[in-house]
């Protein structure tokens, strides 16, 4: 279960340099906010994937 924490976590952080980049590649304040909750949604999507996943395996 470490290790599957650990690729999300490598997962979030890669996506945050993506997100990251594109923030600064657009300049409207719209596509900004829009960028900001696609990835605030990809992150707790993928801890709830991993939390789901370490609640069936010890159930």
């Amino acid at each position: 279960m470490i290790i599957s924490l650990f690729i999300t976590v490598i997962l979030i952080f890669a996506g945050c340099i993506c997100m990251l980049q594109l923030y600064d590649f657009f300049e409207n304040e719209t596509v900004r906010a829009l960028l900001i909750v696609a990835y605030g949604l990809f992150t707790i999507f993928m801890l709830f994937h991993w939390f789901f996943d370490y609640i069936m395996n010890y159930m």
